[in-house]
Parts: C-alpha cells; sequence; structure tokens
C-alpha cells in the first residue's frame, strides 16, 4: 500500500503578497502624478468656456443694437471704435468692470477697416487672466455689423 496524499492547505506566499502590494502602489503613485496635470487641463477647459459665453453675449449684444447706436445696449460697447477699447469681466454674464481688480477676463474691442462703407467690423477678444501682458489663453471672433446709409 502506497503512504495517503496529505493535503497542502494553498495561500499566498510571502514574496507573492508583497510583489501584489508593489505593483498596487505604483500604480497609485503614477495616478497621483497624473492627477495635477487633469485638474490644470480641467480649469483651462473651464475658463475657456467661460471666455467663450461672454464672447458669444458680447457679440449678440453688438448685433442687437440699433444700428444708428453709438454704443450698445447692455455692455456699452462703442459701435465704431478708433482705439482699442478694454472692458473687465468678473464671470459670465456678469456686469462690465472698470478696470482689472476682481476681474477674471479681459475683453480688447477693436475696428477693422472694411472695404464695403456700409460693413463694419470688430475684432473681439477675450482673454484671461486680465492683468497679464502674455495671457494664459484667449478666444477671439470678427463681429460684422451694417452700417445705415447717410442720406
Amino acid at each position: 500500500m502506497s503512504a495517503p496524499l496529505r493535503s497542502r492547505e494553498s495561500a499566498f506566499s510571502l514574496v507573492e503578497v508583497t510583489m501584489a502590494f508593489g505593483i498596487v502602489a505604483f500604480a497609485i503613485v503614477v495616478l497621483m502624478g497624473l492627477l495635477p496635470a487633469g485638474l490644470s487641463a480641467s480649469r483651462e477647459g473651464s475658463a475657456e468656456e467661460a471666455a467663450t459665453e461672454i464672447l458669444t453675449a458680447v457679440a449678440a449684444d453688438i448685433g442687437n443694437t440699433d444700428p444708428g447706436a453709438t454704443q450698445s445696449a447692455l455692455y456699452g460697447i462703442p459701435t465704431n471704435p478708433s482705439t482699442e477699447v478694454l472692458k473687465y469681466f468678473s464671470a459670465p454674464g456678469a456686469r462690465v468692470r472698470a478696470n482689472a481688480s476682481g476681474a477674471d477676463f479681459r475683453m480688447s474691442i477693436s475696428g477693422r477697416a472694411s472695404e464695403n462703407p456700409s460693413l463694419r467690423i470688430l475684432h473681439v477678444t477675450v482673454s484671461w487672466p486680465p492683468e497679464a501682458t502674455v495671457p494664459t489663453g484667449s478666444v477671439e471672433t470678427l463681429v460684422m455689423r451694417a452700417i445705415p446709409a447717410r442720406p
């Protein structure tokens, strides 16, 4: 007769458990390293979305202004600026601020030459942060506006 086989309980060895913990710890360290980059991208995306909302509101304000008016009704933007005009916003839809103090965005508006005398072109740029000489980000558009014919 042969000797009976002893059953051995199966379990992980200390080396296997240590290796598993090492792999998990490495993965957590890698994910923690990626977290600041993801948060920064999210913050920039939010700022760009807010700036685009401001740009859209300003373009609508200029577009809805009476053709004979000298400035827009909502934001007081000159319809025929001869020099660059700066306005500051704290948030989308917020009232225009007089200076960069407490503002989150700077809006620059300048007139562009047009070959058509009955068309006015405004170049509108919204950038952030407002006090920076080289902004972190910006969005821009051209707003075209008809000018009434003079009698």
